[in-house]
């Protein structure tokens, strides 16, 4: 969208209830991986940066990169559903409207046919 994600995700108070309420039984928190604009805590996982990535470095990004292309696709999709639904509901909303009108429309036939 027209909104970057860490600013959305600071907005929406998910920091706070992750660290209120998401801990694993041994006490580690859960956490989400976020892109690299995200801000770095025990609860946002993001990418290794820098000349110095080691290959165990490379091969974390690599699969958080997935798994986060996997939920954007994911969300996309789901955008794209939600306005098809949303389509479908203003066109059937049309035809409802169209079709409480016919019975006026059938009236007004019938008294220009007396009218002849």
């Amino acid at each position: 969208g027209n909104r970057h994600d860490a600013g959305v995700l600071g907005e929406s108070g998910l920091l706070t209830q992750l660290q209120q309420h998401m801990h694993l039984p041994y006490g580690q928190p859960y956490a989400l991986f976020g892109d690299p604009a995200c801000p770095l805590s025990p609860y946002i996982q993001k990418g290794f940066t820098g000349a110095a990535v080691t290959p165990q470095q490379r091969l974390f990004n690599a699969r958080t990169s997935s798994a986060r292309q996997c939920v954007e696709w994911s969300f996309g999709d789901a955008t794209v559903y939600w306005a098809l639904a949303r389509l479908c509901i203003t066109k059937i909303r049309d035809v409802q409207a169209l079709w409480a009108r016919v019975p006026k429309m059938q009236e007004k036939e019938r008294e220009v046919e007396r009218e002849i």
